[in-house]
């Protein structure tokens, strides 16, 4: 696992991104197959790739404001350390494009991460799909400061 590496998503790979997602989102979480699209003209997408993809990450700009999501991991995958490879250089590269903070609405699993990363959680918990997801922040500054 250690030898797979994040790398930016090739569009003409975001349908192999969309299906890999409705795997994890859809049949593991009963999220939607709609929702995974991102309606948005400014997104980035990240994925780690070993015979398909095998992890993603996106982020989008809705408004004025960054937003962070999509991650998810396959389920051989996962305890790897993917998850937080894909968040490190996700937020690293958005953070050298000039973005100075990144709202995030995270699952459970991811909280403990992003909290790790420099991540504030920002209000209360609510449920997603009877999934509970925490309102978040992430700046520039709280990230630089974890990776030092």
């Amino acid at each position: 696992m250690n030898r797979l590496e994040v790398e930016k998503l090739d569009k003409s790979l975001l349908p192999q991104a969309y299906t890999f997602l409705e795997l994890v989102f859809t049949k593991e979480q009963h999220i939607p197959k709609e929702l995974i699209p991102l309606p948005f003209d400014e997104q980035f997408w990240w994925c780690v790739r070993s015979e398909g993809i095998v992890g993603t990450v996106a982020a989008w700009k809705d408004g004025k404001e960054w937003h962070w999501g999509r991650l998810a991991v396959g389920s051989n995958q996962r305890g790897h350390g993917l998850g937080k490879k894909l968040a490190v250089q996700s937020f690293s590269d958005l953070f050298q494009t000039g973005v100075e903070e990144i709202v995030i609405d995270a699952r459970d699993i991811t909280v403990k991460l992003l909290l790790s990363l420099g991540a504030k959680v920002t209000g209360s918990t609510s449920e997603f799909y009877s999934i509970p997801i925490t309102p978040m922040i992430l700046t520039k500054e709280g990230f630089e400061k974890s990776q030092s």
